[in-house]
């Protein structure tokens, strides 16, 4: 606005503009990027605490599974044999899924993050560009 106000021209305005939005796009994309990779990060951290606690006291960690089971309307038996079933086949995974809430489904990507951070902010950003783009230098609208 402020440029529009000193009556510049349109290649100025097209030009800011366009840097503008460039620098919004790098600016939205790099904090999601770091906001989805710490995010991963703390989910491995969490993986390694529970993948040590499955090695070192495996009782506990069941005791726990059969719990969040129980807490789920299960009877105590059939608990006991949800548990033992997914713990067979990959107890870590049993453990991030139903005790910290992981998964690989919702894993995010923070390169896929930070291109759809990126291509939002473009969306609408492009449009005061288009303005200035498609109308005339004397055409104005507010006199």
């Amino acid at each position: 606005m402020g440029l529009v106000s000193a009556h510049a021209s349109s290649q100025t305005l097209l030009l800011t503009g366009f840097a503008a939005l460039v620098g919004g796009a790098v600016s939205m994309a790099t904090g999601e990027y770091v906001s989805v990779s710490s995010q991963a990060d703390t989910e491995h951290v969490d993986l390694q605490k529970e993948s040590h606690e499955l090695q070192h006291n495996p009782e506990r960690e069941l005791a726990e599974l059969t719990a969040i089971y129980r807490s789920r309307g299960l009877d105590d038996n059939l608990a006991n044999q949800v548990v033992q079933a997914l713990t067979a086949y990959n107890a870590l995974e049993a453990h991030a899924r139903d005790e910290i809430g992981l998964s690989d489904i919702l894993a995010a990507n923070p390169f896929q993050a930070a291109f759809a951070s990126a291509g939002a902010f473009c969306v609408w950003a492009i449009i005061p560009v288009l303005m200035v783009s498609l109308f005339p230098d004397n055409l104005v609208y507010w006199r």
